[in-house]
């Protein structure tokens, strides 16, 4: 998790509430155990990113199946059923920030309404 650019790892009491909902993300499950999200707080959104090892999400090994999108999905879905479950507000929104991302693939930001 980072705060505002992946060079500045957060710090997760400065996240209220959702430093909970990060903490359920954390302990998501994903193929191989490789927890392929990487997660950008700008102000009340959170933006999350793929950090893709193509040789391994784009493997004939398993059909042609890109694990490591469906451990996104995998992480979204914590992220969505811990913020209701905690009683905050927000939705899902295509908001790509112009950080520096590198290799990583922005996939989706989760916008807080007060997060």
């Amino acid at each position: 998790f980072f705060d505002r650019s992946l060079d500045k790892p957060l710090v997760l009491k400065n996240c209220g509430p959702f430093a909970e909902v990060l903490e359920c993300i954390r302990w998501a499950p994903s193929a191989g155990n490789m927890q392929p999200w990487r997660i950008v707080k700008e102000n009340n959104h959170y933006h999350f990113y793929l950090n893709e090892r193509a040789a391994y999400n784009k493997s004939s090994r398993y059909g042609g199946a890109r694990l490591q999108n469906i451990d996104m999905g995998i992480a979204m879905a914590h992220c969505e059923c811990a913020a209701s479950e905690l009683g905050l507000k927000g939705q899902w929104r295509i908001a790509e920030p112009s950080i520096e991302k590198g290799d990583l693939q922005y996939i989706v930001s989760w916008a807080g309404d007060g997060a």
